[in-house]
């Protein structure tokens, strides 16, 4: 007989539709880490909740479409909808204590929009991140997106320049694998020497 599963610790009620997409924080501007909870859901909208008191800070409709990721990156929060745009919003900065989150608070009109980039969203496969060492000036990062053209290759842009450092990545100029389906050489034989 299976067990059933435990009861959970706590809900959370910040969607209607269904979750997409869920991260934690990265390290925060004090110092400490998975102090948020970022969660995007099938009708755009983002929620950012402290896993401190489980209570949301922003809620925002991030996109026209579904979310496929969120993610946060420094100062930042990275969001990639169905809606074919990769937006780089700044980082919500949250309330200093409990006391300051008694009243409500919620922040429903979203941070501001910094920049944003076209990308293809057709495959549902979501942004992969990769943050650059820093040098004390401005921070950089490589997103891996699929490509505008075609969603089997994949392009690598680099934030905040939103410059596209290479495109196609995976194209079909390098060296083909042998398809033994396809070349005849299938079920039934071994080179020449057929099997049955």
């Amino acid at each position: 007989m299976a067990l059933s599963p435990p009861p959970p610790i706590r809900v959370l009620r910040s969607h209607a539709a269904q979750i997409n997409a869920v991260s934690l924080s990265t390290l925060d501007l004090e110092g400490k880490t998975n102090e948020r909870l970022y969660t995007g859901d099938a009708d755009g909208l983002v929620v950012i909740t402290s896993t401190r008191t489980f209570r949301a800070l922003a809620s925002w409709k991030a996109h026209g479409n579904g979310l496929l990721g969120v993610q946060e990156w420094e100062d930042s929060v990275i969001s990639h909808g169905r809606d074919n745009k990769l937006h780089v919003w700044e980082r919500v900065v949250a309330p200093i204590s409990v006391a300051d989150m008694a009243g409500p608070e919620l922040s429903t009109t979203g941070p501001t929009l910094r920049y944003s980039l076209d990308v293809n969203a057709l495959n549902f496969c979501r942004f992969s991140l990769l943050p650059e060492t820093t040098d004390g000036e401005e921070s950089h990062a490589l997103v891996a997106v699929p490509n505008l053209v075609d969603s089997a290759l994949v392009d690598i842009w680099r934030i905040p320049e939103s410059q596209r450092l290479h495109a196609a990545i995976g194209t079909s100029a390098g060296p083909k694998i042998a398809d033994p389906w396809v070349s005849g050489e299938g079920p039934g034989k071994t080179g020449e020497f057929p099997l049955y």
